[in-house]
């Protein structure tokens, strides 16, 4: 296989985050990681050539869950984006798709999201940078952030865990299963006042109440484990964790990179990574998982 370089950039607050990756016949590997303000990523030497994905705000996109009858993985993307279509209420060439293969080869998670507001929103998200409807893949943020655990992070521990990125606007949950990416969820502004102890309170009786209904919609669908990890990176994580742990029996915790991704492992970064986690999720395509 012929290598290749993706960078992947994510915004969190007022700072882009970016993962350069080499992918190749071997593992992938962890060329470089930035963060900087976008207008200051342009002229990044990080950037040259490589292939630019974006991620794009949970919010932006609506995810639907469906079975397609097929035992051709190659046919599964196709066959989704189809029944996507079907219940879209505007011609299919208005919408962008994303579909993730879920917890087994038939389910998948399918997202749809409007051509003209991404075209609208992501020159404003990454000015400078991304410039255009051809610029470049984007991918919702949830799902590079679980693509980023399963395929850059040391295993938690468990089978079922809830992966949980912080930021001022936003909160993107992910949830894995037996190496799967099984759901996806987001708290919105309104819960990200954290600065006080109400603030903190509230935030976590949402997070419970968002991984609870996921968490009975996969107990019908076979999944009868228990939570087993909640891993969470971002902005006042610490005072995070520890609302967290007062509503939950799984242990929170934060995702652990394996510095073995890295082209030289002993200048790996010794300051926590998970800030980064969602732009490495985003060099990776679903069959380079594992």
């Amino acid at each position: 296989m012929e290598s290749m370089v993706t960078v992947g950039i994510d915004r969190r607050n007022d700072t882009a985050y970016a993962a350069r990756v080499k992918i190749g016949s071997g593992r992938p590997q962890i060329m470089a990681l930035v963060r900087s303000d976008s207008q200051h990523l342009v002229d990044h030497d990080l950037l040259r050539d490589s292939e630019l994905v974006f991620s794009v705000p949970d919010a932006e996109a609506a995810v639907h869950r469906f079975h397609v009858d097929s035992h051709d993985t190659s046919e599964v993307d196709l066959k989704a984006r189809f029944e996507l279509a079907q219940s879209l209420p505007d011609d299919e060439s208005a919408f962008v798709y994303d579909t993730v293969v879920s917890d087994s080869p038939h389910c998948c998670l399918g997202m749809v999201m409007r051509r003209k507001r991404l075209e609208e929103l992501m020159p404003l998200r990454y000015p400078g940078l991304y410039v255009g409807a051809h610029t470049g893949p984007s991918r919702l943020r949830a799902v590079a952030l679980g693509y980023g655990y399963l395929g850059f992070c040391r295993p938690a521990g468990g089978e079922f865990v809830c992966l949980a990125d912080f930021a001022d606007t936003q909160a993107s949950l992910c949830f894995v299963y037996k190496g799967r990416v099984i759901g996806l969820g987001y708290l919105g502004s309104e819960y990200m006042n954290t600065g006080d102890v109400s603030g903190l309170r509230r935030l976590g009786i949402e997070f419970k109440t968002v991984v609870s209904f996921q968490s009975d919609g996969l107990f019908e669908r076979g999944v009868s484990v228990p939570l087993s990890r909640i891993l969470i990176t971002g902005d006042n994580d610490g005072r995070i964790a520890e609302e967290l742990a007062g509503h939950f029996t799984a242990q929170v915790d934060h995702p652990q990179i394996n510095p073995g991704f890295f082209s030289d492992p002993a200048r790996s970064p010794s300051r926590p990574l998970g800030e980064y986690l969602v732009a490495l999720g985003l060099t990776l395509e679903e069959g380079q998982i594992g």
